[in-house]
C-alpha cells in the first residue's frame, strides 16, 4: 500500500470508529473521483482524505480549495444520480486530515453546495 492507499484506509477505519458505514472507496466519474462515500444515520458523507506527512506544509484540509470541492460536487451529483436509492436522502461533504495514523482532524460538513 502507498501512503495514499494507506491514509484513506486509516481514515476509513476511523469514520468505521465513530458509527459511520462505509459504502464505497475511491468512487470515479467523468468529473473525479471521492476518496470515501459513507452513511452516517440517513445521511450520505462524501469525504475527502488529505495526508500531510509534516505540519511544517500545513494541515491537508487546507489543500482542499474551491477548484476541488467543485469536482467533489459534481462527481457526487453524478454518483447520486447513478445510485438512485440515495438521490432524496440528505448528504454532506467532510474532510479527513492526517498527520499520522493518530493525528486524525475530521471536519465535518465542510464545504457548502
Amino acid at each position: 500500500m502507498n501512503q495514499g492507499q494507506t491514509a484513506e484506509h486509516n481514515a476509513a477505519h476511523y469514520l468505521q470508529q465513530a458509527g459511520l458505514d462505509i459504502i464505497t472507496r475511491n468512487y470515479h466519474s467523468p468529473y473525479g473521483e471521492i476518496d470515501l462515500i459513507a452513511h452516517d444515520g440517513v445521511c450520505i458523507v462524501f469525504v475527502e482524505v488529505r495526508l500531510r506527512s509534516h505540519g511544517s506544509f500545513g494541515e491537508g484540509y487546507a489543500t482542499v480549495g474551491k477548484n476541488k470541492q467543485q469536482k467533489i460536487i459534481k462527481t457526487a451529483l453524478y454518483y447520486l444520480q447513478q445510485q438512485k436509492i440515495f438521490e432524496n436522502k440528505p448528504c454532506r461533504f467532510d474532510i479527513v486530515s492526517l498527520q499520522s495514523p493518530t493525528q486524525v482532524m475530521w471536519i465535518k460538513d465542510a464545504f457548502q453546495t
